[in-house]
């Protein structure tokens, strides 16, 4: 009987023991969700603060206008500080996982051990997540700033299309003044402005390109294969060197405007030259006129001179049916041809004399009153004289038949 007692208090006393190890069990399960509910509360002043700024952010995407970086910068101060949180609310559940373990009040791989292992599990997610948000915040910053330069440079590029907009209106005037000297007009230095501009325009836009790719080329050095970075200053040497392109086209163009320029002024100092020449050309014609005129009122009493001496020749008497119809000028051209056929009739006549001789012409100066002179040239023989003696000299080397 007695027996039977003390067993009924032994399984009494087990069973006491295994509810009051359950109760501590629950008690520092307990314990451990209190430290979990305290940091909690705590990080939902985090998550509220994160709502807050990206609900600030929304607005203002919505409203059309770029965001601030100050927003992402906040972001980032408060994911920071909640990965703070969370590495304090780690530790301390940690501590107190294992503070149950060493004291025997919970087995590992129990219930309330796997229960406290997934809050600790559930944590280190929350700060990877924190991780990645800080990353994104931190590309959206970077993004903002690359937009902002970005559309910094689009305005820029608009007003270099009003320039070249201003220019082709422009391209149907007058850059010079051809009745002017030469002179630029105000199309001209309106059209050199808008080129200088835009040339100063393209090499400032070229150097800042230059120093983007600096900035990204620092970010390189500790991130080398950021293939986001890579392709960002790809893109933006490719606009550097359409840049560079685009300054060399305007000053180009700048160096064809001051060719042209010099070109008008070279044509219209041409022109005075050709006034100025065409001047000096009409007086010397007027002198030259005045010094033919009495020049030819000297030939004209030569040639009545010379026809008085002719008139007993008639060979010259062709002169009298010219000297009332013509100038002086025919006549004169008339006698040297009349010359010229006398000389040639002497040598027909020669053929007939079975000999070598030939006849030159060797005076046919008109103006002197002299008649033409011939030399009758047969190998050694020579003899001068004028034409009448010539055929007269023939006649008696051999009768010349008759035309």
């Amino acid at each position: 009987m007695d027996e039977k007692i003390n067993d009924e208090k032994a399984l009494d006393c087990r069973d006491a023991i295994v509810d009051l190890k359950e109760q501590e069990s629950k008690l520092i399960e307990q314990r451990f969700n209190n430290i979990k509910d305290e940091y909690d509360a705590i990080l939902k002043q985090f998550e509220h603060t994160h709502s807050m700024l990206e609900g600030a952010i929304d607005i203002t995407e919505t409203s059309g206008y770029i965001v601030s970086t100050k927003y992402y910068d906040s972001l980032i101060s408060n994911e920071n500080e909640k990965i703070n949180q969370l590495y304090a609310e780690r530790e301390a559940l940690v501590n107190s996982l294992n503070s149950a373990l060493s004291s025997g009040k919970i087995d590992k791989y129990s219930e309330s051990w796997y229960n406290m292992q997934d809050e600790i599990d559930s944590i280190d997610e929350s700060i990877q997540d924190c991780n990645k948000s800080t990353i994104e915040c931190g590309n959206s910053i970077r993004q903002i700033q690359w937009d902002l330069f970005d559309k910094l440079q689009d305005r820029i590029s608009k007003i270099n299309d009003e320039a070249d907009f201003l220019k082709e209106l422009m391209s149907s005037e007058k850059m010079y003044d051809d009745k002017n000297g030469g002179q630029i007009t105000e199309y001209g230095k309106a059209t050199f402005g808008l080129h200088g501009v835009k040339h100063n325009t393209l090499m400032a836009q070229a150097d800042e390109y230059r120093k983007e790719m600096e900035k990204i080329d620092e970010q390189l050095k500790s991130d080398p294969f950021n293939q986001t970075l890579l392709d960002r200053r790809s893109e933006l040497l490719k606009l550097q060197q359409e840049s560079i392109t685009s300054a060399k086209q305007e000053k180009d163009a700048i160096k064809d405007l001051v060719e042209d320029g010099i070109n008008s002024q070279l044509d219209a100092l041409q022109k005075l030259i050709d006034k100025y020449t065409d001047l000096l050309d009409t007086n010397k014609d007027m002198y030259d006129y005045q010094k033919q005129l009495a020049e030819k009122q000297k030939e004209i009493s030569s040639i009545e001179k010379q026809l008085a001496a002719y008139q007993g020749d008639t060979c010259y008497n062709w002169i009298s049916k010219y000297i009332n119809k013509h100038d002086s000028k025919f006549i004169h051209e008339a006698i040297k041809k009349q010359r010229i056929r006398q000389k040639r009739e002497l040598n027909k006549k020669l053929k007939y004399t079975n000999t070598n001789a030939h006849i030159i012409l060797i005076k046919s100066n008109i103006k002197r009153n002299q008649l033409a002179k011939y030399l009758y040239v047969n190998g050694a023989e020579k003899r001068v004289g004028d034409f009448g003696s010539i055929v007269a000299y023939i006649k008696g080397l051999k009768e010349i038949p008759k035309k």
